[in-house]
């Protein structure tokens, strides 16, 4: 992650996949989600981590709001 920090800092564009995803997102500028393919969230990295779409994404559904009850 440092050699990675030093390249952006130095004007280097990154690009990085990584399952570690508040990690990455604490060095990150910028963050692309992408869900079965398709851009899900496009922003600035330090506000996805506090998205709740952040884990629903990343947790399959958690982070969703409970179903409601059928009778």
């Amino acid at each position: 992650m440092t050699l990675l920090q030093q390249l952006a800092d130095s004007g280097t564009t990154v690009v990085m996949v990584e399952q570690n995803v508040r990690t990455a997102l604490k060095y990150a500028n910028r963050a692309l989600v992408l869900e079965t393919g398709r851009l899900a969230l496009d922003r600035a990295a330090s506000e996805l981590l506090d998205d709740p779409d952040l884990n629903r994404l990343f947790l399959g559904g958690a982070g969703k709001p409970a179903a409601a009850a059928t009778h």
